[in-house]
């Protein structure tokens, strides 16, 4: 082989190497800030950040934990609350739109909901299999020092 196309390949293969090695690197970062993001989204992840963003001190704990505890409850009861308004609310709307639309246009709303249905249940299950739809009694290990 010539020099030329040996340093062709050579360019080629640490170009697609290096596009490759970015796009792992890429995708486990995003994959770690969007599990830090959905943690957040459970009662314990949200109990776990306000914790150790404050960093209460020895003499703080025992107070802002119970009012962490309550305060998280509170928040993950509303937002559910929320969800249950929110699903009334669709109902109504079906109720008045599903008369206006063809066969098709029904079938995609339903397969669409079917799909949202899934995901929902799929979500839950996650969440009470990893013991995260309740409070932590006590912070994790590693937040008090």
């Amino acid at each position: 082989m010539k020099m030329n196309t040996k340093l062709l390949i050579i360019i080629v293969i640490s170009l697609g190497l290096g596009i490759f090695i970015g796009f792992t690197i890429s995708g486990r970062i995003t994959r770690q800030r969007i599990d830090k993001m959905k943690q957040k989204n459970t009662p314990e992840g949200l109990y776990t950040y306000f914790y150790e963003m404050i960093g209460p001190t020895a003499d703080q704990r025992d107070t802002i934990e119970i009012i962490l505890r309550e305060y998280v409850k509170k928040n993950f009861e509303t937002q559910e609350k929320g969800w249950q308004d929110q699903k009334v609310l669709f109902r109504e709307m079906e109720k008045q739109i599903d008369p206006l639309l063809s066969k098709e246009q029904l079938e995609r709303k339903e397969a669409a909901k079917e799909k949202f249905r899934k995901f929902e249940q799929m979500r839950n299950k996650q969440l009470k299999s990893n013991g995260k739809d309740s409070i932590p009694a006590e912070p994790e290990s590693g937040v008090r020092e």
